[in-house]
């Protein structure tokens, strides 16, 4: 089998994958789980541990491919350290878990740091109107002037 071909198929399969881990409503299927202290756990569903490092291998290989064709050229190797970073990027932001709990609301990164809000910061939570199964919320915290 040639190479080009697997490289074809490879980049045809991560094109599915992408669309379909971002527009096939995996974030539906998330399970709460109740904890010590009244506090609920919202974790990534088994979607996300499968497919994101699935989708940060690939970049991963696409960048060393461009790495390996660029021959030098300096804008090809520039593209192919952009590549990379965003290859960082997507494993850095692997989806955390979401705690709600009696303090606040946290979210617990593997790989970055953990964002946490008091309640007692958050002034409204309006969650708009309810489209489908999704809800956004959009949170206002107090001003620190």
């Amino acid at each position: 089998m040639h190479w080009k071909a697997v490289h074809e198929i490879a980049r045809l399969l991560g094109g599915v994958l992408l669309a379909w881990m971002f527009l096939g409503g995996a974030d539906k299927r998330r399970a709460a789980k109740m904890l010590d202290g009244g506090r609920v756990e919202f974790t990534p569903n088994w979607y996300a541990y499968w497919a994101w490092p699935l989708v940060v291998a690939l970049f991963v290989w696409m960048a060393a491919d461009k790495l390996i064709q660029s021959h030098g050229k300096l804008f090809e190797v520039g593209i192919a350290a952009c590549i990379g970073w965003l290859a960082v990027a997507l494993l850095i932001s692997f989806p955390g878990m979401v705690v709600v709990a009696n303090e606040g609301l946290e979210q617990v990164y593997w790989f970055w740091k953990h964002k946490r809000i008091l309640w007692k910061d958050i002034v409204e939570i309006n969650t708009g109107k309810k489209i489908a199964a999704r809800t956004q919320a959009t949170l206002r915290r107090k001003s620190t002037d």
